[in-house]
C-alpha cells in the first residue's frame, strides 16, 4: 500500500511539473436532457480542448518565411 500511495503521489507531482496549465473548457447551460459522462471521458474531453487551444497559440505565433 505504502508502494502504490508513493507511486500515485510520484505520477501526480511528475505530471504537474511537466505539464502545461489546464483550462476548463467553456460550458453552456440546457434545460433538456443531457447525457451523463464519465469522470475519464470528461478528462479526456479537458485534454483534448486544451491541446487544441495550445496549437492554436502556437499557429498564432508562427510566420511563413517566404525565403525557405
Amino acid at each position: 500500500m505504502k508502494k502504490f500511495k508513493f507511486s500515485m503521489a510520484l505520477l501526480f507531482i511528475s505530471t504537474t511539473v511537466f505539464a502545461q496549465s489546464y483550462k476548463i473548457p467553456p460550458t453552456s447551460s440546457t434545460s433538456g436532457y443531457v447525457p451523463v459522462i464519465s469522470d475519464k471521458l470528461m478528462e479526456q474531453c479537458v485534454k483534448v480542448y486544451n491541446e487544441a487551444e495550445w496549437l492554436k497559440q502556437d499557429l498564432k505565433q508562427t510566420s511563413v518565411n517566404q525565403y525557405s
